[in-house]
């Protein structure tokens, strides 16, 4: 709910015997007291609350979303099972987090391009830590979340250090890294620092680190793919369309193809061109992608989404309007 009479959505709300899913954008605390008093009420993802503490421990929530601008204190309840930041995650550090079981049976989901430094909520009986980040210190996971049963973690692309420290976290039990980078096999713990864990999964991470997990952890359930070597990474840890590489449904051609607009509109926008010629450089690029989409594989949301997104960085790079060039995006591209 964005917008539009929130006494009457609240009241929808209190009437309905089905609803267990709220999405609320919004300053009114109302909703709170709602959910409360609806037990039935297990998810709840608030956006612009502009609040500096939010109590949901007189809630049934298992599931909440929590925008953290502005936000300096959040009381959790005891049946909480997984908590997701969204938004401004920059003064996340500042944020103070309680919950009775100290982080026990609870995971946190934590991505961000904006922060530097892995924020510690004082939870350390943590269950499990979903992070995607550009640089993720195992060290520091494994000072604030000595607990932790499942760790997944990945990058941008980006680097994973101290991996070494994972034997410390030994109730560890299973273990996913993807397009993380900057560490050499002999930095993996042996599988007897790992006796606890019980699979691997991994995706997008360095060749010979893959080879030499395959041939230590054969005992576990392994799933490893898209290795990449030291030229793949040269090529493509400033590639929007990276994960295409390997990807089921995405022909090789596809992959090379858009990597190969990406690369030419990013020369154009370097060379400095006047904005009429960077606007047909850009429907270019657009066109590139209409004629992936009518071929034998057309893309998926997801491959769209990902080609809108680079497609507006390359906007924002340009100094161009984001609005005009938005609309030459929905006017130029075929559905």
């Amino acid at each position: 709910m964005g917008g539009g009479d929130l006494s009457e959505y609240l009241s929808e709300i209190k009437r309905s015997h089905v609803v267990d899913e709220i999405k609320y954008t919004g300053t009114s605390t109302e909703i709170l007291t709602v959910i409360e008093n609806k037990s039935i009420i297990t998810t709840l993802q608030w956006e612009e609350h502009h609040q500096e503490t939010i109590d949901i421990s007189k809630t049934n929530l298992l599931d909440f979303t929590v925008d953290v601008m502005g936000l300096k204190t959040l009381i959790l309840n005891k049946k909480i099972k997984q908590l997701t930041f969204t938004g401004d995650l920059s003064a996340i550090s500042d944020l103070k987090a309680e919950h009775p079981r100290k982080g026990a049976f609870l995971e946190i989901v934590l991505l961000s391009k904006t922060i530097t430094k892995l924020p510690n909520f004082d939870l350390p009986e943590l269950f499990s830590l979903q992070l995607q980040l550009f640089n993720i210190d195992i060290k520091e996971v494994c000072q604030y979340y000595p607990a932790l049963k499942h760790i997944s973690f990945w990058g941008y692309p980006g680097y994973l250090y101290n991996v070494k420290a994972l034997k410390h976290l030994f109730s560890l039990s299973s273990i996913f890294i993807g397009d993380l980078f900057g560490y050499q096999p002999e930095d993996f713990p042996n599988p007897e620092e790992l006796s606890s864990v019980t699979s691997i999964v991994m995706e997008s991470i360095p060749k010979d680190v893959s080879i030499h997990i395959k041939k230590q952890f054969k005992h576990l359930y392994l799933d490893i793919t898209k290795l990449r070597n030291e030229k793949w990474l040269e090529e493509n840890l400033d590639n929007p369309f990276r994960m295409w590489d390997g990807r089921n449904g995405i022909p090789p051609t596809h992959f090379k193809k858009a990597f190969n607009a990406y690369k030419n509109l990013n020369s154009v926008i370097d060379s400095n061109p006047s904005p009429k010629e960077l606007k047909v450089h850009f429907k270019a690029f657009i066109q590139v992608f209409n004629k992936l989409n009518s071929s034998k594989s057309p893309l998926e949301t997801m491959e769209m989404d990902e080609m809108v997104v680079a497609y507006l960085e390359l906007c924002k790079k340009a100094q161009l309007d984001t609005k005009e060039m938005q609309a030459l995006l929905e006017k130029e591209m075929h559905l």
